[in-house]
This record gives C-alpha cells, structure tokens and sequence, in this order.
C-alpha cells in the first residue's frame, strides 16, 4: 500500500468516525462470542488435563472471534465526509477506492436508456464501504438483481432535481470477484451490499445511499448520460474518496 494510501486509512479513524448501523449486531455479536470463549478458557483451566486442552481450544476460538469483532469494526467505520468543492455542478465519488475504468458513450438500458459515460471505482478491504450519492436528486429506480448468483447487483437510479428525463444517473453495486482480499465463505456476505434509500427518497449531496457486503471488495459504477454535456475530471488509476473526490462537471448552467 502507497503512503498516501495508509494516511487516508489512518484520517479516517480521527477525529469524527462513528460505527455504521448496520454493523453493530455483527460488531458487538463477534466480540460477544469471543470473550464468552475466553471465560470458558478461564473456567475450564481449574480442571484436569483433558479439560485444560479443551480450554485451549475455547482459547483460540475466542482469539479469532475477537478478531473478526476488530475487524468487522475496521470494515464498517464511518467517518464525517465533506464535498471539496462548492460548485453545485460539480459530481463526486459514490465510493472510496482506485478508479479502474472510464469508458465513454457506452450503452445503458436498464435506467437511463442511451449513451452514458461510465466510471468504475474499485474498493478494497482497507477501505470506508460507506457509499454516498454523487449528485443531489430524487430516487427514481431500485433494482437488486440475483438473477445471476455470482454476480449479484444493486441498481440505484437518481433523477436530477428538475430534469427528469435527461438528467438520470445510475449507481451500480457489485462485488469485485478479481479481488484475492476478502473473508473466506461463510464470513462474507455473498449479496453485493445494502442500500439505505428507496423509490421517491430525495437525497442530497454526499448522503450516506448504500454499504458493501461485509469482507467483501467491490465494485461501483457510476453512470452519466451522454445527453448532458460535461467535464470529467478524474483519471483512472486515481484514489478517490466518497462525497469528497470531485470526478467531474456536468454542464447544466
């Protein structure tokens, strides 16, 4: 890992981070478990040699679900994120990683329905898994998509405030399977990630919209219609953070 890489992993513990809601039971259940194998070491100690060994065993189990109660801690913080710009055409990272791909004028037909400008943001394991809206709007498509089960999909569609029909941006979240970093089955979830806003929900700029399956790297597309002239301003290969990194500027005044 770059340094500037490690620097962001290490701003984003202090000083506003919080745990995501939709950590805590998994946070507080493994670190639950693993204390509860630790007294059973403890208690199974005072016995005789058979139990002894058996507490060992408690022992080490306590240790990895310690573990994986710090870990999921680490996967699910969330810290305070503020756009880096104040130009309110500007659009921004839906999620943290490294850009993979900017491919322009390609086909989109399940929300937007015409050329679109796609931009691909890979996260790894290391990174926030808070997604956030690019672009402030209105909810206008929800689709979670398992009809293909190993590659499962969440659409989300935004509707430009006062632009309808041109103006549709499309979010789109996968699990990386190129990724070796990730928590072996059965700890990772194998659903792409969960979405906090629905059909009708207004958003607004930088707004928490979505989480990564737990111990999994993912993917995140985020599509631009054609239609509306723009700058983008990101290149691939560039570290991005969500709600903070501008990637470009829609024409739209």
């Amino acid at each position: 890992m770059k340094v500037a890489e490690l620097s962001e992993v290490v701003s984003d513990f202090v000083p506003r981070t919080s745990l995501a809601q939709e950590g805590l039971p998994r946070t507080i259940g493994f670190m639950a478990a693993g204390q509860t194998a630790r007294l059973m070491q403890l208690k199974l100690k005072r016995g005789g040699k058979l139990q002894a060994g058996l507490g060992s065993v408690f022992g080490l189990a306590g240790r990895f679900l310690t573990g994986l109660g710090i870990f999921s801690s680490f996967f699910y913080r969330d810290p305070e994120r503020d756009p880096l710009a104040n130009d309110i055409n500007f659009f921004y990272a839906p999620a943290d990683g490294k850009i993979i791909e900017i491919a322009k004028e390609v086909y989109e037909p399940k929300y937007i329905g015409a050329l679109a400008h796609k931009i691909t943001i890979a996260s790894h394991l290391l990174d926030v898994h808070i997604q956030r809206a690019p672009v402030p709007g209105v909810v206008r498509y929800v689709f979670c998509d398992n009809s293909q089960p190993q590659a499962p999909a969440n659409y989300l569609g935004i509707a430009l405030l006062g632009d309808d029909s041109k103006g549709r941006i499309l979010l789109v979240q996968q699990n990386n399977p190129k990724s070796i970093f990730r928590l072996p089955a059965p700890l990772a979830d194998k659903v792409p990630g969960s979405l906090r806003v629905w059909a009708g929900n207004r958003v607004e700029l930088a707004q928490k919209i979505g989480l990564a399956g737990f111990g999994q790297p993912s993917l995140v597309s985020l599509y631009l219609p054609a239609q509306i002239p723009l700058d983008i301003l990101c290149q691939e290969g560039q570290q991005v953070q969500a709600g903070m990194t501008v990637l470009g500027r829609l024409k739209l005044i």
